[in-house]
């Protein structure tokens, strides 16, 4: 009985509609602005716009992300997708420096989806990041929060979403804090001296 449970759970949950879903974010690190992007796209309910060649770059007036190796890459381009036109106020083409993985990309602004060429519709994207070496998230004109754009209907139902964090304040590094210990610890000492010889001045 036991054995025909699992078996009927199985079927069930094999048989039950994955929907799949990207998710690129946007993040601050260190003295560089990162993108890291994964998860798999289900293309059946869009409409191929376009075969192209592209390049990793921001554009947030245009809600225009993408990430993945460096230089010119084969990418389809689908339509079909609805969301934000915007993530922010830069509307300079800002290109990274360097990066690794597919080119994945959303173009909210027209809107439309960017993949590489030779992607087969549900599969695994695997893990893609670009980097832009010295730059803020403030710098390069994107507002934090979170984007998503939808595309499909039932079945083939998917999203694309672009999660940009916040800037934090920067924590000072536990050398900093080192320093500034030492240095209060100075000022009290010197404080506590003041003190002794005035007392001893006074009596």
């Amino acid at each position: 009985m036991k054995r025909h449970l699992v078996a009927v759970s199985a079927l069930v949950l094999s048989a039950a509609p994955s929907q799949a879903a990207y998710v690129l974010t946007v993040s601050q690190v260190g003295a560089d602005v990162v993108t890291t992007g994964s998860g798999s796209l289900d293309l059946s309910g869009l409409s191929v716009f376009a075969n192209a060649s592209a390049s990793s770059f921001f554009n947030p007036y245009a809600a225009i992300a993408r990430t993945g190796q460096t230089g010119d890459v084969d990418v389809t381009v689908y339509t079909g997708v609805t969301g934000p036109k915007s993530f922010g106020e830069g509307r300079s083409f800002i290109y990274s420096n360097f990066g690794t993985g597919s080119r994945v990309a959303i173009l909210g602004s027209t809107p439309a989806l960017m993949v590489p060429r030779d992607y087969t519709s549900g599969t695994d994207l695997g893990a893609s990041t670009s980097t832009w070496l010295n730059s803020t998230i403030a710098g390069l004109g994107l507002t934090s929060g979170s984007y998503v754009y939808r595309m499909g209907s039932a079945s083939t139902a998917d999203t694309f979403t672009v999660n940009v964090e916040a800037q934090s304040s920067a924590v000072p590094e536990p050398a900093t804090w080192g320093l500034m210990l030492a240095g209060l610890g100075m000022v009290g000492a010197g404080m506590r001296s003041r003190r002794t010889r005035f007392t001893v001045a006074a009596a």
